[in-house]
């Protein structure tokens, strides 16, 4: 899978333990709008999908992630890779270690029919609701919120956004 952006902070010592945390997320596009998860609370747009658990696939991942993110369930046979994101920086919660999130990112389709969605308790109070939106619309909303917000992970969605919307209008 190709590499899209490796977002490197470079804010730590070479020699630091790194713990890599690696992720799938869906680009699910239908009729001129993206599906994204929308955070009621901060007002943000991310892609459905998150971290790949010990045993599993980065496709079965995604697949899990979206259903319970979203409640649409993922057309296995039409997941095809996009790229992979990588970000770097000094871990928050351990010192002197280093963080690295990699992000496989999956274009793919979903049934028509949609499941609950079985959300995590930070994801339910963060307001995780399904949108399907402009791409435009997520792009003027997370580079509005990225100002405020210490994390990276809105620069991060950007740039996806960014390459899609890019792609969609070349």
């Amino acid at each position: 899978m190709r590499v899209l952006q490796v977002f490197d902070r470079k804010d730590y010592s070479p020699h630091a333990r790194r713990t890599v945390r690696r992720a799938s997320r869906a680009i699910i596009l239908r009729a001129g709008e993206i599906a994204m998860v929308k955070s009621e609370r901060e007002g943000f747009y991310k892609f459905p999908g998150g971290g790949i658990e010990n045993g599993e696939t980065r496709e079965s991942a995604l697949c899990r992630e979206v259903r319970e993110e979203t409640g649409l369930i993922v057309r296995g046979d039409t997941i095809r890779p996009f790229g992979i994101i990588r970000e770097v920086h000094s871990d928050m919660f351990r010192h002197g270690c280093v963080f690295e999130q990699v992000s496989y990112y999956y274009r793919c389709e979903v049934l028509n029919e949609i499941d609950q969605p079985d959300l995590d308790k930070y994801e339910s109070e963060l307001g995780f609701t399904l949108a399907f939106v402009p791409i435009a619309t997520a792009i003027e909303e997370n580079t509005r919120r990225a100002a405020g917000m210490r994390t990276s992970f809105l620069r991060r969605e950007l740039r996806v956004l960014e390459m899609l919307e890019n792609e969609l209008h070349a």
